[in-house]
């Protein structure tokens, strides 16, 4: 993990200029104390805000991200974006949380806050990491599934030096980063295809706090946000 460069290709950024990710490293965690009541009242607000209501904040960052699911060459009704995907079935009543309690930590942020949120367990990511087009013939085996998922030229894609982390920019997780029980070091990312607003850091900033009640020591925070200014950030 040391000297991780985080990087948005120059591709990238010329077909969506206003693109902002931001991020955040946690490192150290230790989650034998499990302290998890505030989370769990999180989870609660969140899951009232959204059952069975109409959000116009959320149906504006769904109408965004199908405009580029569409560019990517897919049906964006169905290959959904992450947020898009989670807010369909907590509106539905359906159940979103319960997977671990880092996960449900930033799956109710992603919920509350209207964003696309993905998370990745840093000892499995190899070099760099890097929001870029796909190559053809490149293929990820996402979490649950039993076959990879083929993508091509068209395909926005997180990567690290070896792999696809995610495809269709933030549909799905390759199945060997996932974070689990076990993580101890993560980075998660916040996707904005038009960024300007002060969603993604308050977004963050409320990860950060619930992330911190799950640890029985101290852990080590770093944030971080690229766009076409930044494009590139080294930890």
């Amino acid at each position: 993990m040391a000297n991780l460069e985080i990087a948005i290709s120059d591709k990238v950024l010329a077909s969506y200029p206003g693109l902002t990710i931001s991020g955040l490293v946690v490192k150290g965690i230790d989650r034998t104390a499990d302290q998890s009541e505030e989370l769990e009242r999180y989870l609660n607000r969140t899951i009232d805000e959204h059952e069975n209501t109409d959000s116009p904040l959320a149906k504006s960052e769904i109408q965004s991200w199908r405009s580029v699911y569409s560019d990517m060459g897919v049906k964006p009704s169905k290959v959904l974006c992450s947020f898009e995907s989670l807010y369909k079935r907590v509106s539905k009543g359906k159940k979103v949380f319960g997977i671990n309690k880092l996960v449900d930590a930033y799956n109710a942020v992603s919920l509350r806050h209207c964003l696309c949120m993905g998370g990745y367990d840093l000892d499995n990511i190899t070099g760099s990491i890097s929001l870029r087009y796909g190559r053809k013939g490149e293929e990820m085996l996402p979490i649950g599934g039993d076959k990879p998922i083929q993508i091509d030229e068209k395909v926005v894609a997180y990567s690290d030096a070896t792999s696809i982390l995610c495809v269709y920019w933030n549909h799905r997780d390759a199945d060997h980063t996932q974070i689990t029980n076990k993580t101890k070091n993560v980075v998660f990312f916040v996707d904005q295809i038009q960024g300007g607003d002060n969603r993604a850091e308050l977004a963050l900033t409320d990860l950060s706090k619930l992330i911190s009640r799950f640890s029985k020591n101290d852990v080590a925070i770093d944030f971080f946000s690229l766009d076409k200014q930044k494009p590139m950030y080294q930890l």
